[in-house]
């Protein structure tokens, strides 16, 4: 139940989603897969291109913007596009980690204890139930927490 809370706040209202020029650590948490570097914001053609065929790919309308939602499953993490209504071009709005195999470029995965995300990532932007949010840039990188140990983690561009 406290899932579904965290993830029903991502379908907010509709703002216009473009690729950001350039994506840092400075700017954005980054997740690296294989060499693959990969960030809410970023354009999803060469990331999707480099990660290969994915296990599972479904699409439908967006809930918060006129355009469509892309949803590509590998094996340790699912990625979401937005593409906008008449555009050919797609930009990744969400990472969302699926095992314990992936961690964040920060050494965070799933299991992880909370003090060590308090450690690395210090004073979350904001609480709500068991999910800790951690602004920065246009993006939000979120951590479900159950118990003590990190249950969920995922990465989204804010205002999609």
């Amino acid at each position: 139940m406290i899932l579904t809370a965290c993830i029903l706040a991502a379908c907010g209202p509709a703002e216009k989603n473009r690729p950001s020029a350039i994506i840092s650590a400075d700017s954005s948490y980054l997740f690296t897969y294989n060499g693959t570097i990969m960030a809410p914001g970023m354009a999803a053609e060469n990331i999707l291109s480099s990660l290969g065929e994915p296990k599972n790919y479904y699409e439908a309308d967006s809930c918060a913007a006129a355009g469509k939602n892309r949803y590509y499953s590998f094996d340790h993490f699912t990625l979401t596009t937005f593409m906008e209504s008449g555009s050919d071009s797609e930009i990744l709005i969400k990472i969302d980690l699926t095992d314990d195999v992936v961690s964040t470029n920060e050494g965070i995965y799933l299991g992880s204890p909370v003090s060590d995300v308090d450690s690395i990532y210090g004073v979350p932007s904001r609480t709500e139930n068991n999910c800790l949010f951690y602004d920065k840039g246009d993006m939000t990188l979120t951590i479900l927490t159950t118990d003590g140990l990190v249950s969920n983690i995922y990465y989204e561009k804010d205002g999609i």
